[in-house]
């Protein structure tokens, strides 16, 4: 796989061996850039079902094994109320409830884990309303990996359930989540990879 990481805003580009988040020189989003198209074989059926059927378009080195739960293959809904009976417009709806921690956080978060522990991280942090927390807790867990997550008080008591069956230290604060990503970026106890900002993730 040939692929670096470029700044959406100036000319910074790098590997993808590090765990940068944003740009390190003007703090911008980082984009996953190809050298060139990925080709894809799409004939006949693939033995694994999971997103990570498509190695040619995930952040895997040669010899890498994916951080993995199962995420997608999730199934496509025909939704013929809404599609009427123009036959010329078919309304789906992608299931992602069925996904392995019941969002389509999962697949984000299975390449984002998955690059990261590759590179050396030693621990994550993610701030969270709740699907993130959760499939973040969920993977860091499958990676050997420990994870800090930091959640409002008033988040519901069936995802800090999740969150805290799957291993990871809760932390519970007062305020939104987007005041969460300024506490964790002003906490120096926490060496870790900020998975929310993985380029992985857009």
């Amino acid at each position: 796989m040939k692929w670096n990481l470029d700044c959406s805003e100036c000319d910074f580009t790098s590997l993808p061996r590090g765990l940068d988040t944003v740009c390190p020189e003007c703090g911008s989003a980082l984009l996953v850039c190809y050298a060139n198209t990925p080709a894809v074989e799409l004939k006949g059926a693939r033995s694994d079902c999971s997103m990570w059927r498509y190695p040619e378009w995930l952040p895997l080195e040669d010899g890498e094994v994916p951080i993995s739960l199962g995420e997608g293959g999730t199934p496509l809904l025909h939704l013929e109320t809404l599609s009427g009976e123009n036959e010329s417009l078919r309304v789906y709806v992608k299931d992602e409830s069925q996904n392995p921690t019941g969002s389509f956080k999962a697949r984000g978060l299975s390449a984002a884990v998955t690059r990261a522990a590759h590179s050396g991280a030693e621990a994550f942090v993610v701030p969270t309303a709740g699907n993130a927390g959760i499939a973040l807790s969920a993977y860091g867990a499958r990676a050997g990996i420990p994870v800090t997550v930091f959640a409002p008080e008033t988040t519901p008591a069936a995802i800090l359930a999740q969150i805290r069956y799957f291993g990871a230290d809760l932390k519970l604060v007062n305020g939104h989540i987007f005041r969460q990503e300024v506490n964790i970026k002003e906490c120096t106890e926490f060496p870790c990879s900020v998975s929310n900002n993985s380029p992985l993730l857009l």
